[in-house]
Formats: structure tokens, sequence, C-alpha cells
């Protein structure tokens, strides 16, 4: 799953959603670019639901899956 955070959220507010989302259970990976902030989210992350994970900042643009959940 890859967060994508909009362009001017903070600092302070990246590595506070790094920090929830360690609470859950994922490894974050940012990926700082000159434009925006990428977060990638490693480990289960099928049990989450993209909306659970956006509703956790207004700073967040939008939440994506990168592979299909298989059963």
């Amino acid at each position: 799953m890859i967060i994508v955070m909009k362009a001017t959220a903070p600092k302070a507010e990246i590595q506070r959603i790094t920090q929830e989302v360690k609470s859950l259970g994922l490894t974050p990976e940012p990926i700082f670019g000159q434009q925006i902030v990428v977060i990638g989210l490693v480990g289960d992350t099928q049990a989450f639901d993209p909306g659970q994970i956006r509703d956790l900042s207004e700073w967040i643009d939008k939440v994506m899956r990168v592979s299909r959940p298989y059963k």
C-alpha cells in the first residue's frame, strides 16, 4: 500500500503518520521527492481498508494498493 501526501504536508505531520502506521503493525518507508512525499507501507496491508488509512490525516492525498488481495 502507498500513501501519497499532499504537496503542502508539514514534516511534523508526515512523522506523526509514520508513527501511527507503526502502531498499526506496519513498517512505513517514506520517500521524499521534490514535490510530494510518498510513504510505502510494508507488511500485511490486506487487513486495512485504504479509506481507514486515508482517515489518519487531512494531509493524505490518496492511498493506493500496490497489489490486489489474493483469495
